[in-house]
């Protein structure tokens, strides 16, 4: 299950942590800005946020951004005891993961 839309989880500012994190590493610089991420892929959310902020989306940069992305978790571990506490399911969340579960 992929919530790509933010429909099925709120999670208060940690996925633009985590991007702004893989930014720098790939870059060496924060990011200005991060794209907005509602309703869209990673792809694009990575794509829109290099041109925010005048970079070029070659297919080297976004591969390393999409590795950025992994190790972000690793690296933000300190953070990530918080996390519990700043997401949650939406209403929507709630209804597929019991529905799924009644599947499975």
């Amino acid at each position: 299950m992929r919530d790509i839309d933010h429909t099925l989880l709120t999670i208060s500012g940690v996925s633009r942590d985590i991007y702004a994190h893989a930014f720098e590493r790939v870059t060496g610089e924060p990011p200005r800005e991060i794209a907005s991420m509602a309703g869209r892929t990673e792809q694009a959310i990575i794509i829109n946020t290099l041109a925010l902020n005048d970079r070029e989306a070659d297919e080297t940069t976004i591969a390393a951004f999409y590795e950025g992305l992994g190790k972000a978790d690793v690296e933000l571990k300190s953070r990530r005891s918080a996390w519990p506490s700043i997401w949650g399911w939406t209403p929507a969340g709630t209804e597929t993961t019991a529905a799924t579960a009644r599947i499975w």
